[in-house]
């Protein structure tokens, strides 16, 4: 996938917990303080694959470097249709804090990204 490639880093704010299954593969997610050059923190969803990643039982408070790509998927309720947006991660390392580091942010979607609505 060239034309959908995530990088981030920073501060894991939780550990991974079941979250849904998608044609029999249960993904796990968690969620990464990642902090803007203003220092401002965005909480970012991470979406993992039992069968692509070994779950870590405890990595809260841990730094981490991810790589993966933007993750889609519509849901209904009954305020309507949403669509959930995460990163599926393709790697995870944990890394150690540096405070003269910038937390990596980084996203790069190549291509048409819009359709047109559908009602």
């Amino acid at each position: 996938m060239n034309n959908n490639k995530v990088a981030l880093s920073g501060k894991m704010k939780s550990n991974f917990i079941l979250d849904e299954e998608r044609r029999n593969e249960k993904l796990y997610s968690a969620y990464v303080d990642v902090s803007r050059d203003s220092g401002i923190s965005d909480e970012i969803k991470l979406l993992v694959s039992e069968k692509d990643f070994y779950i870590p039982d405890n990595i809260i408070g841990e730094y981490v470097y991810i790589n993966g790509f933007i993750d889609t998927c519509n849901y209904s309720d009954n305020n309507g249709t949403h669509l959930n947006v995460g990163v599926y991660v393709n790697d995870m390392d944990t890394i150690e804090y540096d405070e003269n580091i910038i937390d990596e942010n980084e996203c790069c979607i190549e291509g048409f990204i819009c359709k047109n609505p559908t009602y």
